[in-house]
């Protein structure tokens, strides 16, 4: 779209707004706008106000299948109240179970088959490195926890993971829908933040695995072997590693990241090829997170260019 510039008066130069997106957000005369400058553009917004809410309303029937994940898509694209209609009552606990996941979703309004959900709390854009840098410490603890729970046998600990991993979802859910909500103030980063966020929810999904196949190796009376011990603790490190680098670059810190990355494959192979039955799962997901961090670097140095 182009639209040739005006001069009005002999200082003033002017450009007239598109009529589609002006109806669309209902653009008066004498009506405030932010204008952003940002390399060689000008970012155009409408200032929003609480009353301005993004409303929708959904069947299951829409989607050809419903799960519990469509309630969290609904939470991220950063709808303020959604109705969803449905003929089956087993969507009812679906939805319920899940709402409660969500920070400051809640449940207003539930028919027979119908179900409101109201967000209940303003999202703040300025909030999205706090919650961002939240969630990688949440992940960090994960981690820490299950270390605790080998080397000092605390099955309990690593039950607490379960609970923590859904702390890791809850703000990486939050993080996705403060970027929709305000989208416009991430103009270069905006899909590289989407991207970090989904392998930090991977991440935490793949600790959470690893807490589920040592829960039945990790009693009072058994130890842990050593070695694989030693190898988690490395991996753990690793995540740290790019925690400190995201926040705190230093070249050197990159020249390690890399360099680590071969170092770590290269134990859990031949982990691998020495396991028992038992323990080779195990050694799966290790690598599996291995790669997972490494791949954290995509984000981060898109970032930095």
């Amino acid at each position: 779209m182009k639209r040739k510039v005006v001069q009005q008066g002999p200082a003033t130069l002017m450009i007239s707004l598109p009529s589609k997106w002006i109806k669309e957000n209902a653009v008066c005369k004498g009506d405030e706008l932010d204008i952003i400058e940002e390399k060689g553009k000008l970012v155009l917004t409408v200032e929003t106000t609480e009353s301005s809410t993004l409303k929708k309303e959904f069947s299951v029937k829409d989607f050809g299948i419903f799960n519990e994940y469509f309630v969290n898509y609904f939470y991220q694209k950063g709808y303020d109240e959604i109705i969803i209609r449905f003929d089956d009552v087993k969507y009812t606990d679906i939805i319920e179970k899940r709402v409660k996941q969500l920070m400051g979703f809640e449940i207003v309004e539930n028919k027979k088959n119908v179900i409101i959900i109201k967000s209940l709390m303003k999202i703040d854009q300025q909030e999205f490195d706090t919650v961002l840098k939240k969630l990688f410490q949440i992940t960090l603890v994960i981690g820490d926890k299950i270390t605790e729970a080998l080397e000092k046998n605390i099955t309990q600990l690593l039950e607490e993971v379960k609970i923590d991993e859904k702390e890791n979802n809850k703000y990486c859910d939050l993080c996705i829908r403060i970027l929709y909500k305000h989208k416009y103030k991430y103009p270069d980063h905006g899909f590289t933040y989407f991207a970090l966020l989904r392998e930090l929810e991977q991440i935490g999904d793949l600790y959470k695995y690893i807490a589920f196949a040592f829960q039945n190796k990790v009693t009072p009376d058994n130890d842990v072997d050593k070695d694989i011990l030693e190898l988690y603790k490395k991996i753990h490190a690793y995540f740290r590693l790019y925690y400190e680098l995201f926040y705190s670059y230093t070249p050197e810190k990159a020249r390690i990241f890399f360099d680590q990355k071969n170092i770590l494959l290269e134990e859990c192979e031949k982990k691998i090829i020495a396991s028992s039955q038992e323990t080779i799962l195990l050694q799966v997901y290790f690598t599996s997170l291995v790669h997972a961090i490494f791949d954290l670097k995509g984000p981060l140095f898109l970032m930095k260019i």
